[in-house]
């Protein structure tokens, strides 16, 4: 399946809309005023006395010091700077801050934005960087599982590879609550993963196992939202999936959205690395099996030359005293010519063995000498 047409649009939902959130501080007086805006970013109530010290309550030591002394720098001008604030509510947010002094009314001017969702990212593309020098195929899928989890706070995310047929993928790295999980084999069809890797789908904010109730494991694990990416090879195939899951609804930010693609990205380059290595490394393997074949064959060719070249002598032996025995009238050099024929026999028996065993790994040819094996029946000396 190749990547064709654009990709249907995300249900981005931004967490900083509308109007920035403002307040004043009249230092003569020490009244503040503050707007609606951040009463609602900083999970604060309306009916919540507005104080600077108010505001700075929400400041995590050891940061609040610092933060009243930015802020009431009586210095002309605008200063931008960021912290983070802990809602009363528990949630932690991160906001740029900029505060501007007028000098002739004493008064501070603070406008502040959320920039959580651009921290985060931030955060996540720094952990791809970190894990990237930090190690490399398994050992990096299996801590992309993990950061994922944690940068969309979800509970399990995954990293599959389909198989040749499109009918199940097999996961290459799982996390589940706080720690990774066994792979396991899934069907396809009926599941969201058929669908982003189809290109038709890539968020279920929520109720994914009421739109999928044919992917039993999904409906078991109690899946309420799924996020998903394609991996694509180089000719643009689709071969894999990363996804992450959750039992709650999972609101994607217009920042956090591109990030699931960027380890998609990674993740795909990485899987493809180890591929092409595990396949240069079978080809090495392959070629080294087939040199050492070829060589044995090669070994198993000088022997056979050598063993036929060694019974082409002895058959000269024993045909050369059988000719000589039919032909000796007082028949007086018989019984010499008759050892000779018997020790030319033995040597024939020999060479039986070292041809079954010239195809062996554990042993080498016998070296003979130039001349060739010693051959004492072809002693010229012994010749009537």
């Amino acid at each position: 399946m190749k990547r064709v047409g654009r990709r249907r649009a995300l249900p981005i939902v931004p967490r900083a809309a509308g109007r920035p959130a403002t307040w004043q501080h009249d230092s003569s007086s020490g009244e503040v005023q503050w707007s609606d805006e951040l009463l609602a970013l900083m999970g604060m109530r309306p009916d919540d006395p507005a104080s600077l010290s108010a505001l700075l309550a929400l400041v995590p030591e050891p940061d609040r010091d610092t933060v009243r002394d930015t802020i009431l720098t009586e210095v002309p001008g605008a200063r931008t700077f960021g912290h983070h604030v802990v809602r009363p509510d528990g949630v932690v947010r991160a906001v740029e801050h900029t505060v501007v002094y007028d000098p002739s009314s004493r008064r501070f001017f603070g406008t502040v934005r959320d920039v959580t969702d651009r921290a985060e990212m931030g955060a996540a593309l720094a952990l791809l960087a970190e894990m990237t020098s930090a190690g490399e195929g398994q050992t990096f899928i299996r801590a992309c599982v993990g950061h994922l989890a944690r940068i969309y706070g979800v509970r399990f995310a995954f990293i599959a590879i389909v198989d040749p047929c499109r009918t199940t993928a097999t996961t290459l790295a799982v996390w589940a609550g706080d720690d990774h999980a066994d792979n396991f084999t899934y069907e396809l069809d009926g599941s969201p993963c058929q669908d982003v890797m189809s290109l038709d789908k890539e968020l279920i904010a929520s109720g994914a196992s009421r739109l999928y109730p044919d992917d039993r494991m999904l409906v078991d694990m109690g899946v309420d939202s799924y996020f998903g990416a394609p991996l694509f090879d180089a000719a643009g195939d689709v071969f894999g999936i990363v996804a992450v899951m959750d039992r709650e609804p999972m609101v994607v930010s217009d920042w956090t959205a591109p990030v699931l693609g960027v380890f998609a990205t990674r993740v795909a380059v990485e899987v493809l690395r180890v591929r092409e290595e595990r396949s240069s490394r079978e080809t090495a393997a392959r070629l080294s099996a087939e040199l050492d074949l070829a060589r044995r064959f090669e070994a198993l060719g000088r022997l056979a030359g050598g063993v036929a070249h060694d019974f082409n002598n002895l058959l000269t032996v024993i045909l050369a005293n059988a000719e000589l025995i039919g032909i000796d009238p007082g028949r007086v050099r018989a019984k010499a010519l008759l050892n000779d024929l018997t020790g030319a026999a033995e040597q024939a028996a020999t060479a039986r063995p070292r041809a079954r065993r010239c195809g062996s790994r554990r042993r080498r040819p016998r070296a003979w000498p130039a001349s060739g094996p010693p051959r004492p029946w072809l002693d010229p000396s012994r010749r009537p």
